[in-house]
């Protein structure tokens, strides 16, 4: 049940005060490509440290999004590094978790259009791979990223060392310090190794608060909208839980694209037998950090026409109101110690079928997921 809806009010052109509950969220906006509201709505996060949250309508991970949106949104930000960015081999990360869909979709277009490089994800989660950095996110209720080190011995490791540039895709940037925080660490990393050090750019979805300096550190910052944003809130609100660092979990992921690819991840086989009814109304839920192969096969069901949405599952804790209409939580599938949630996926929502996606082992038998209503597991995708 919805604890209390956001309150949007355009003022003027690219002007908006957004009330949640006793929460006021102000935005003057310099462009808009796609319009705020259409673009995200506000939450408020179960956070010491940064009370707010954007909560993206075009990404896939809180709100269910249509393929083709997204889709839409990854194609003008890679025309805009096209446009912007010097023809050469590029270095493309997609930051952990928020924005790990989004960033392989943003390379799947450079590639698409005639770009080189490679891709790779930070992550929160070991393999059984070298560990190239880490970098901290300090404002996040899971701090530390990881940067895997390529084990291809080809093109792509000799693109993460070489490549005269990157770009760090995220679904927005306020301070832009966390991209700052990786840019850097990855510059400090190639110094170390005797490489020399790449540009940095960015994409994201929302750039707000020009005045932080660390956004004048990139080179270019490609995104959808760009304004100046303000929020106050008059009550206090309870404890959070306490930032996490790594659970000492031993469980170790698959390596996919945590170690880098030079070409985007594919379909995997095994769903090609996941087809719709006509007009079937499908959700594909990825889980955290593996979002990218769920929107393939989103986009696969909806050219067989299948109504199909994509969403994920996030370690993020939120609270209930404005963009998020109802909460569930639960142990991290994986046993790895920390705690999941699923938004704005009620008892009585109106899927036909809700397909789990997972690149490891599914939940046990015993888990709460499995309490959604009409929730079936897709085919384990095949190791990578």
């Amino acid at each position: 049940m919805r604890i209390r809806d956001s309150s949007w009010k355009k003022i003027s052109l690219g002007l908006y005060e957004v009330r949640l509950g006793d929460a006021l969220f102000s935005f003057r906006l310099d462009s808009e490509k796609i319009s705020l509201p259409s673009l995200i709505d506000v939450a408020l996060r179960n956070n010491r440290k940064r009370r707010f949250l954007f909560v993206s309508k075009v990404i896939g991970r809180h709100l269910p999004t249509r393929p083709q949106e997204l889709r839409r949104v990854a194609v003008d930000l890679a025309t805009q590094l096209r446009k912007q960015l010097a023809e050469k081999t590029t270095v493309f990360f997609g930051m952990s978790e928020t924005a790990t869909t989004i960033g392989q979709a943003v390379f799947r277009e450079w590639r698409l259009a005639g770009g080189t490089g490679i891709y790779l994800e930070s992550t929160r989660h070991r393999t059984n791979g070298e560990v190239a950095f880490s970098f901290s996110e300090d404002h996040s209720h899971a701090s530390q990223h990881l940067i895997h080190l390529p084990d291809d011995g080809g093109f792509v490791r000799e693109a993460f060392c070489g490549a005269p540039q990157m770009v760090i895709v995220d679904d927005e940037a306020t301070t832009g310090n966390t991209a700052l925080s990786l840019a850097n660490a990855y510059n400090i990393w190639r110094t170390q190794n005797q490489f020399p050090s790449a540009r940095p750019n960015l994409a994201v979805i929302l750039k707000l608060n020009s005045s932080f300096h660390s956004l004048d550190s990139f080179d270019t910052v490609a995104s959808l909208a760009r304004g100046e944003s303000n929020f106050q809130i008059e009550s206090e609100l309870g404890d959070p839980p306490a930032p996490q660092k790594f659970h000492s979990s031993e469980a170790k992921r698959r390596k996919g694209v945590r170690h880098g690819t030079e070409s985007p991840e594919t379909l995997p086989d095994s769903w090609e037998s996941l087809r719709p009814e006509p007009g079937e109304r499908i959700l594909v839920l990825g889980t955290g950090e593996y979002g990218f192969q769920p929107l393939l096969l989103a986009e696969y069901l909806e050219k067989l026409g299948g109504n199909a949405c994509l969403q994920s599952t996030t370690r993020s804790p939120i609270l209930g109101g404005g963009a998020i209409a109802h909460v569930r939580s639960f142990p991290a599938f994986t046993g790895d110690g920390f705690t999941e949630h699923l938004y704005n996926v009620p008892d009585d929502h109106s899927y036909d079928r809700i397909l789990l996606c997972v690149e490891g082992e599914p939940p046990q038998p015993h888990h709460p997921i499995w309490d959604v209503p009409r929730i079936h597991l897709a085919p384990k995708p095949e190791p990578q």
